[in-house]
């Protein structure tokens, strides 16, 4: 039987965020699993090269039929090769988590949190994959899970990162605060409020006010443009 793997790069979470809005939540999708991967951590991370490496070792170290689905990478040497990479479709079951793999999505966070909290960068790229996959499949902050909650005895995802802090980050979105955009173009979603998909963009450094928060990491702008990701701004 082949691996079952599909190689894809989302550089942003804009666009993860698009490409999930086609995609229906698989029947057997109940929950997600949280890890770390420990090794390469984000010093050695190099995007696809990355990716091919640890398929090649789930395939023929480990001799599994699949692997995780989901790798967030927040930092490594080459900014490009950051952002949201997938092994194992989305839409298949996976393998990462024992007796959890039948129910569950697996998202590994490049990094190691034995040795190490979660960066700011790190942590905000995993809570805002997390509420996407929330928002587009219906599933609650009880549901999230981390691997040594499924499997007894596991250090992943390290000391530094709990379940219960994940739920409860999850269950609680952010203050209301102002953002300034930075770095890159960013469109503005109208999705959630009916019309066309995109409705213009921010300028770059353009300073805007957020008056309401999702759970998918969407903020509304208050002068009623649409919505974007928190992830994409920073704060003034």
């Amino acid at each position: 039987m082949a691996f079952d793997a599909e190689l894809i790069h989302w550089p942003t979470l804009t666009a993860f965020d698009a490409y999930l809005q086609g995609v229906t939540r698989p029947a057997w999708v109940k929950r997600l699993c949280n890890h770390n991967t420990y090794k390469p951590n984000e010093t050695t991370w190099n995007g696809m090269a990355s990716m091919r490496t640890l398929l090649t070792f789930y395939r023929d170290t480990q001799k599994w039929p699949s692997g995780p689905h989901l790798f967030l990478a927040a930092h490594a040497p080459d900014p490009k090769d950051t952002g949201i990479f997938q092994l194992t479709p989305i839409t298949h079951t996976g393998t990462h988590a024992g007796p959890c793999n039948a129910d569950s999505l697996g998202l590994e966070s490049v990094g190691d949190f034995n040795a190490r909290p979660p960066t700011n960068e790190q942590y905000t790229l995993l809570l805002t994959v997390n509420r996407l996959l929330m928002a587009h499949w219906g599933i609650p902050p009880p549901s999230v899970v981390v691997h040594n909650e499924c499997m007894s005895g596991r250090v992943c995802p390290g000391k530094y990162l709990t379940g219960t802090q994940i739920r409860a980050d999850l269950s609680n979105p952010p203050p209301v605060i102002t953002k300034r955009y930075r770095g890159r173009r960013i469109m503005i979603s109208q999705k959630q409020v009916g019309g066309a998909p995109y409705a213009g963009e921010l300028a770059p450094g353009e300073e805007i006010v957020a008056d309401k928060w999702y759970t998918n990491g969407r903020v509304h702008l208050q002068d009623g443009r649409g919505f974007v990701l928190l992830s994409d701004l920073e704060p003034v």
